[in-house]
């Protein structure tokens, strides 16, 4: 029982913080004038193989598709590949490295120094 509990509060901890971040905490990048301005939804995760699929597809299923960025912060379990399986799924997922999202970011902005 103490690891099915653990499980089922392992999923909730991670749902919860996922509705947090769906709900209004954004990283955002805004600029006055014609500028356009740049939402992400960024979550870093790290070794959360038995709830990453579930946090996903529960977030595709209450429809919630704008960009979402899930950063792998060095798992060493299945957690990437399950993340690039669901990228492959889902349009509204983009799975990238912290190296790869600074490129991203900078490539997004640079126009607009």
């Amino acid at each position: 029982m103490g690891i099915a509990f653990s499980v089922v509060i392992s999923f909730f901890a991670v749902y919860g913080i996922l509705q947090l971040i769906a709900k209004g905490v954004f990283l955002s990048k805004a600029k006055c004038g014609r500028q356009p301005a740049y939402v992400h939804r960024v979550i870093g995760v790290r070794d959360c193989e038995d709830t990453i699929e579930g946090v996903i597809r529960s977030l595709a299923w209450e429809d919630i598709r704008e960009d979402l960025i899930v950063m792998d912060l060095g798992s060493r379990d299945d957690t990437p590949e399950i993340l690039r399986r669901l990228e492959q799924e889902y349009d509204f997922l983009k799975v990238m490295t912290p190296e790869e999202y600074r490129v991203y970011f900078d490539e997004i902005t640079k126009y607009d120094q």
